[in-house]
């Protein structure tokens, strides 16, 4: 766990160098998260130093147009990022950085998972269509405005959701799909692992199946 840890320490301050100047560099005709997935982001990596590095170590450096969660999201990228900073903001403001990691992590878990919507907004808003605090993440549907009110926690928060999807940093839950807070007991983690806890929140995924095999093991 201290070994991850430094590693999401390290993407979180790249992350938030590179949320910075793209957040802050581009004109109104292009958004930041447009201008990370065009081929000009390699220049706008070299700005961050003193000494421009070579273009193949820019290259390198770079997150990918076709990194991992990127080819997952829906056609609106904007959009989809935004509904991951917001779930970010609103479950984990107040939790270390690790533990806001942690539930971007489960976020994106779940839009990889079959049984969950393939998009982060579709995740983030699932069960909340119709009815008042029926949704999987609280705040969606609490009837309260979801605009934040915290300037720096929402920079926080969207700088960990820029990182997530541009450089795919190591999932602290490890593979966790589901998290509840400490201070209570839901009757639904009986039947699930604990996988960890980090900051107030505990994560949970699905038990391992184990087989029950009498006589010869199967071939």
């Amino acid at each position: 766990m201290k070994r991850s840890t430094g590693f999401l320490l390290v993407y979180a301050g790249l992350g938030a160098a590179i949320w910075g100047v793209v957040s802050a560099g581009t004109e109104n005709a292009i958004t930041p998260l447009q201008a990370s997935a065009a081929p000009a982001m390699p220049a706008i990596l070299a700005s961050l130093t003193t000494d421009s590095p070579p273009a193949a170590e820019a290259d390198r450096l770079s997150p990918p147009p076709g990194a991992r969660w990127l080819s997952r999201l829906g056609k609106d990228l904007d959009r989809e990022f935004e509904c991951l900073a917001l779930n970010i903001y609103w479950e984990s403001r107040s939790e270390p950085t690790l533990g806001q990691f942690a539930v971007a992590a489960v976020t994106l878990n779940r839009v990889a998972a079959s049984s969950y919507p393939d998009s982060v907004c579709g995740v983030v808003r699932q069960g909340g269509e119709d009815r008042l605090h029926r949704c999987q993440f609280s705040w969606w549907c609490d009837g309260k405005n979801d605009t934040p009110k915290d300037d720096a926690a929402w920079s926080a928060a969207r700088s960990i959701a820029y990182t997530v999807l541009f450089f795919d940093p190591p999932d602290p839950t490890r593979g966790a799909l589901w998290y509840h807070a400490d201070y209570v007991k839901p009757s639904w983690s009986k039947a699930l692992s604990r996988v960890t806890k980090i900051g107030r929140h505990i994560y949970y995924r699905e038990p391992m199946r184990v087989q029950k095999v009498s006589g010869r093991s199967p071939s």
